[in-house]
């Protein structure tokens, strides 16, 4: 390297008063510039472990990326999946939504009925108190909320005579315990229950409407859990048959 310093001669009686001060400083000059004998330092400084760490770094980048790309394809058969979930329900609608509505048509036309049998009984002289027109209008029972209501209202005396009346007028017309219990239960109703509650099933002999159906079959005394049963068994049937049909 090639340095140069200025030298300096003069006397002390050249010296001007900006020098004596210290305000004037001496120059020197490096002939090979800093940022170059920095990048060959550096370069020096490469070992065989730091080739070493940076061959590490880019596995390690390596691997993270394909983890990335799982997880993208893994999001991708989701977003996939559900969106044919959300085709399928969204042809099934349309269905439910039909359903429901021939539901609310059936209920509907159970109440005008209800009233209209009303209005006829006092015509020919036949009473019909209001408990009995409220009763017929939730029967058949389709959800545990009606069944609830309908538990409700035998806490009340008249609400149990009514019931009595109901079961049997439906007893005269239909003459079994099971027709009974059908006309007043829907299979996805009876689908929640079986006779003593068990499999995981609720109890239908802790109903007190189930005790009145059984109450109005005097005769069959020996057989009447065995109907009650019969029917459960068929109302699972039945209801198993729909399941399938709606899935088909």
């Amino acid at each position: 390297m090639d340095f140069s310093f200025p030298i300096d001669t003069s006397s002390p009686e050249n010296i001007t008063p900006r020098q004596r001060d210290g305000e004037e400083m001496s120059q020197f000059h490096i002939a090979e510039p800093h940022s170059q004998r920095m990048a060959t330092q550096l370069q020096l400084n490469i070992s065989g472990d730091t080739a070493s760490v940076l061959q590490k770094i880019l596995e390690s980048l390596g691997r993270i990326e394909s983890r990335q790309e799982d997880m993208i394809k893994r999001q991708e058969d989701m977003i996939n999946r559900l969106s044919a979930v959300e085709s399928a329900l969204a042809k099934k609608m349309p269905e439910r939504a039909e359903i429901q509505a021939q539901g609310q048509l059936l209920r509907e036309c159970k109440v005008l009925s209800a009233k209209t049998h009303r209005s006829v009984s006092r015509i020919t002289g036949e009473g019909v108190s209001e408990e009995q027109t409220l009763l017929q209008s939730l029967f058949p029972m389709s959800s545990e909320e009606t069944l609830l209501k309908v538990e409700e209202h035998l806490t009340l005396q008249t609400y149990s005579d009514a019931i009595t009346a109901i079961i049997l007028n439906i007893k005269f017309t239909k003459d079994s315990i099971e027709k009974v219990m059908q006309s007043l239960f829907s299979d996805e109703l009876v689908w929640l229950y079986n006779y003593e509650g068990k499999a995981g099933k609720k109890a239908l002999n802790k109903l007190r409407i189930v005790d009145i159906i059984l109450a109005a079959f005097v005769n069959v005394q020996d057989k009447k859990i065995l109907a009650v049963r019969r029917f459960v068994s068929l109302s699972h049937n039945r209801y198993k048959h729909i399941k399938r049909n709606m899935r088909n």
